[in-house]
């Protein structure tokens, strides 16, 4: 049986977590106000068939509309609200496991975040104590990580309605690419060399529909290197 955490190693790890990742403050719950988006009533919302990140998105919309002159195209946000969402998850879980032993509780009760007011990306997240695991082993930790991030991310993918047709390779291969990307960024910043390499996304994040933008490098649309 895995031991139970305290606050005390919530704290810690959330400290680690958060000087290593850079772009997104990882907090106590209950320390300070309360981050605005609650992931228990998003997911609550969408169970009822309601949309609740369509404000996410159209802020996102509004945004690109202004610097690119051009209105994008309605799969353009839902990707990106998409991705982000799983990225509130998905880096402080593999930051966390690869920094020490420590799994985050990252059920919808424990989980809320904040935007940054101008491009609308995650910038904070904060997580309760809740049901903090200490796991010795290290691809025991990637494993129990791994299984707590698909259950919430599950979740929010099936009830995600975005106001426009979104494939289940889409759906699915978002939950996919985002864990990927956050174990190998996760390895990067905080484990010895060498980290994986990247790998062809499953998703599209549609940046390429903009004035100006193209494919990404790891872009499902593109063409695979002769032999794969």
């Amino acid at each position: 049986m895995t031991p139970t955490g305290t606050d005390g190693d919530r704290d810690l790890a959330l400290s680690l977590v958060s000087s290593r990742l850079g772009w997104m403050d990882v907090l106590p719950a209950g320390h300070g106000s309360a981050l605005p988006w609650s992931c228990a009533h998003v997911l609550d919302a969408q169970d009822r068939g309601e949309d609740p990140t369509a404000p996410w998105r159209q802020a996102l919309a509004d945004t690109t509309t202004r610097q690119h002159r051009q209105a994008p195209p309605p799969a353009m946000p839902a990707a990106f609200v998409l991705l982000w969402y799983l990225d509130v998850l998905a880096n402080p879980l593999a930051f966390a496991a690869a920094l020490g032993p420590w799994v985050l509780d990252v059920s919808p009760g424990n989980v809320r975040f904040d935007l940054q007011t101008d491009q609308h990306y995650p910038e904070a997240a904060s997580f309760g104590t809740g049901d903090l695991r200490l796991v010795a082993d290290p691809a025991q930790r990637r494993e129990v990580a791994r299984q707590r991030y698909l259950a919430h991310a599950g979740r929010f993918v099936e009830g995600y309605r975005p106001g426009v047709k979104m494939s289940s390779r889409q759906r699915l291969g978002a939950v996919q690419d985002a864990w990927e990307i956050a174990c190998r960024r996760a390895a990067e910043a905080c484990l010895p060399p060498p980290a994986p390499a990247p790998s062809r996304r499953v998703s599209c994040c549609f940046i390429f529909t903009l004035p100006g933008a193209s494919t990404c490098a790891m872009c499902p649309r593109l063409s695979r290197p002769a032999g794969r």
